[in-house]
C-alpha cells in the first residue's frame, strides 16, 4: 500500500488511478498508520487528490484509527478551502475530534468556526 501513498505524495493522479483499479484495491481501505487513502491527500493538501478519492467512493465521514474524520484533518491543518470543500462533499460538521471537543472548538480560525456552524443550521 506504500504505493498508493506514494502516488498520493507525488501529487500523481495517473498513477493512484492505476493503483486504484487494481483488483483487490479498496479506496477506504488504510494504507499508512491505520488512515485511508482520503486522510492522507487531505493531511498533504491535495484538493485534486482527494476528489479523485471521493469520487471513486472514499467514505468523507470515515474516521481513522484515532477517531479522525478527513474534516477534522482539515480543521487541525487550517484549511477552510478543504473544510469547505468536504462539508459540500458532505462530511458532518457535528463531529467531535479524538479529544471529545466539538470540531469548532479545536480551531480559532474563525472562517472555519462559520463554517462548521452555518451547516448546522
Amino acid at each position: 500500500m506504500a504505493d498508493i501513498i506514494n502516488a498520493i505524495k507525488a501529487n500523481d493522479v495517473f498513477e493512484l488511478n492505476r493503483l486504484l483499479s487494481q483488483p483487490g484495491r479498496y479506496v477506504n481501505t488504510p494504507v499508512g498508520g491505520g488512515r485511508p487513502p482520503l486522510h492522507i491527500a487531505v493531511q498533504r493538501n491535495r484538493k485534486n487528490i482527494a476528489g479523485i478519492l471521493v469520487s471513486r467512493g472514499a467514505d468523507v465521514n470515515l474516521p481513522d484509527e484515532d477517531d479522525c474524520t478527513p474534516l477534522m484533518i482539515a480543521i487541525l491543518n487550517d484549511n477552510p478551502n478543504l473544510v469547505r470543500w468536504l462539508i459540500d462533499m458532505g462530511a458532518e460538521t457535528d463531529g467531535k475530534s479524538p479529544d471529545g471537543e466539538p470540531y469548532c472548538k479545536v480551531t480559532e480560525n474563525k472562517y472555519i468556526i462559520d463554517l462548521l456552524r452555518q451547516k448546522r443550521k
